[in-house]
């Protein structure tokens, strides 16, 4: 209890003195939730991760989403991050995590539910595998979909295409 109350100070202070709204701490969500937050961002490109602190290549991939999604925010790139990681294990494992990467925008932890039918309501091909990342375009359509680690220089190029098309 106190790392989330540390963590929502945190985060607060740095939304104050950056100007952004701060990140909420890691609320549940199912597949539909996770519909909707794509789809309240139109007019935006939207990177959504899937991803666990217990996965050693998305420890590798999510601070690279984090700087990257620094320096696109203000061109309207946005980024949904779920995290696969029980929620027993938030206040242990995510919390002490994000105090470290410090992202700015929120991360949200994936329900219990059944897995096949969360991972086919994202996506009906995707395994589960993570980490997993999937773009949406400017009008909330899924543009790229990848079921593996993406180095910077991947994001990059997919990022700067979606926000350059118009």
């Amino acid at each position: 209890m106190a790392a989330r109350f540390l963590w929502t100070i945190v985060m607060s202070t740095l939304a104050f003195i950056s100007g952004r709204s701060a990140p909420e701490p890691a609320r549940l969500v199912n597949a539909k939730e996770i519909k909707e937050l794509i789809a309240g961002h139109e007019g935006e490109v939207v990177l959504l991760n899937f991803w666990a602190t217990w996965c050693p290549p998305c420890l590798v991939e999510f601070p690279e989403i984090v700087a990257l999604e620094k320096i696109y925010r203000d061109q309207g790139f946005v980024v949904i991050s779920v995290s696969a990681d029980p929620p027993e294990r938030v206040e242990t494992d995510l919390i002490p995590f994000l105090q470290k990467e410090n992202p700015g925008f929120p991360v949200y932890v994936r329900k219990r539910e059944d897995p096949e039918k969360f991972t086919r309501a994202i996506d009906p091909q995707w395994t589960g595998k993570i980490p997993a990342t999937f773009f949406y375009d400017r009008q909330g359509k899924p543009s790229v979909k990848r079921y593996s680690p993406m180095t910077r220089e991947e994001i990059v190029k997919i990022a700067e295409y979606l926000l350059g098309e118009q």
